[in-house]
Order: C-alpha cells, then sequence, then structure tokens
C-alpha cells in the first residue's frame, strides 16, 4: 500500500503524442477551412464592386439620353457629349475609374493593388481587379468592364444609342 502511494500521477509520452497530433489535424482542418472563408469573402465584394460599378454606368448612361452631362460627385462630371471613338470611351472609361479612386474603392484580393484599369482593349486579368477596355462594332465602339475573381472572369458591355451598331 506503501508503495501506491508513493507513484507520481502524469501523463505518459504516448497521450501526449495523441493530444499533439489531435491538435494538428484541428489545426490543418481549420486552416483550410478559414483559407476558403477569406477567398469566398474576397470574391463576394468584387462582385459587389462589380455590380455596384455596372449600375453605375448604366444608370449614367441613362441620364445622358436626356442630360448633356452626369454629375457623379462633387468632382467628377460626365460628359455625355464624346465622340464614340476609342478616345472619346477613354475619357468616359477614366471618369468612372477616378470617381471610384475618389470613393474608396479596393481590391479584395489586394489592398495595394489597383481596384481597376483601362487597357484600351484586352489585358492581363488579376483577381479582384476590374479593367475597362473597348470594343469596336461595325458603326462605332462600346465600353466593356471586365472583373476577375479565383473563380470566374465577367464581361458587361455598355453603349449608348447610336454608339455600336452591329
Amino acid at each position: 500500500m506503501k508503495n501506491n502511494l508513493n507513484k507520481k500521477k502524469g501523463f505518459t509520452l504516448i497521450e501526449l503524442l495523441v493530444v499533439v497530433a489531435i491538435i494538428g489535424i484541428i489545426s490543418a482542418v481549420g486552416t483550410v477551412a478559414y483559407n476558403g472563408y477569406t477567398l469566398g469573402a474576397k470574391r463576394s465584394s468584387t462582385l459587389a464592386n462589380f455590380k455596384t460599378i455596372s449600375k453605375l454606368v448604366d444608370n449614367s448612361f441613362a441620364l445622358c439620353e436626356i442630360e448633356n452631362t452626369v454629375k457623379l460627385s462633387s468632382s467628377r462630371i460626365l460628359d455625355c457629349n464624346v465622340d464614340n471613338t476609342p478616345g472619346g470611351i477613354g475619357e468616359v472609361a477614366n471618369m468612372f475609374m477616378n470617381y471610384m479612386l475618389d470613393q474608396g474603392f479596393t481590391n479584395p484580393y489586394d489592398k495595394n493593388g489597383p481596384i481597376i484599369i483601362y487597357t484600351g482593349s484586352g489585358g492581363d486579368a488579376i483577381d479582384g481587379r476590374m479593367r475597362f477596355d473597348y470594343e469596336g462594332c461595325s458603326i462605332g465602339t462600346k465600353l466593356n468592364l471586365w472583373v476577375k475573381t479565383h473563380k470566374e472572369t465577367l464581361k458587361k458591355s455598355f453603349s449608348r444609342d447610336g454608339w455600336c451598331q452591329n
């Protein structure tokens, strides 16, 4: 009886290794799940930015049908009488890009990277970044807005009455 009272109680090496292994497995699963959640949030934010700017361009072009200028903000006014040329489309794209920068839009995938660029025609795709370009029609041009996420690339085209005729 005296022998049992003097025994020290504690965990064996095997028990400690099992606990460490379980913690490691839980950490690995949690890290993968966390990365999936953050990518999903970045994608959702990118698509929300795309939808917001698409609506702004659509609404601005609709107002251009009844007005000569559209006031986007106190410092940004869209000239609705621009020429339907690549240069005119570039002016329109720059107005919307500067508006986005003024409003503090950011690239959800890369906070230090640009939220939007204008490439004229074509260009590389980067997650979270939008891109304006133009596309020629048989008569005139139209404005395109692209966005890329880790899952897809989307495009929306904008054209005022008479701008792009096939």
